[in-house]
């Protein structure tokens, strides 16, 4: 087994920010870590680029960062409340999420961008209009 820090996308800490978040852990390989942090509480699961980095650190390294890790108080919080009162600490590692910022659109925006109208737009979907489903 060896050691890895895993920097990750961690969520709520509002719309369109992202935490950045290091977990340290025994994994065979380091896709077998990316693959473990992915599932974490907090990490942002529906984001393709949720996992920033993978790094192979040595045991005293992995000591050190499980420590960080039990101090932090991000991932002791369990309500926006106590978040709150520990924001100055928090704010430091929080960024700007450009995956949430492309995705931001107003009601009115989804509704003007929805599939279907897409789809009924698009010349390139002509021949499939059609189809009825029988071959």
């Amino acid at each position: 087994m060896k050691y890895y820090m895993v920097t990750a996308k961690c969520g709520h800490v509002g719309r369109c920010f992202y935490y950045k978040g290091n977990f340290f852990l025994r994994a065979e390989s380091a896709k077998d870590a990316a693959r473990q942090v992915r599932y974490f509480p907090r990490v942002k699961h529906d984001h393709k680029d949720a996992i920033l980095s993978v790094l192979e650190v040595d045991y005293l390294n992995y000591l050190v960062g499980k420590e960080f890790e039990d101090l932090n108080p991000y991932y002791k919080c369990s309500s926006k409340q106590e978040q709150s009162i520990y924001w100055e600490e928090i704010s430091r590692n929080v960024y700007e999420d450009s995956h949430s910022k492309i995705l931001k659109l107003s009601k009115r925006e989804h509704h003007l961008h929805s599939l279907r109208k897409v789809y009924n737009n698009d010349p390139s979907f002509e021949e499939f209009k059609n189809y009825r489903g029988v071959i």
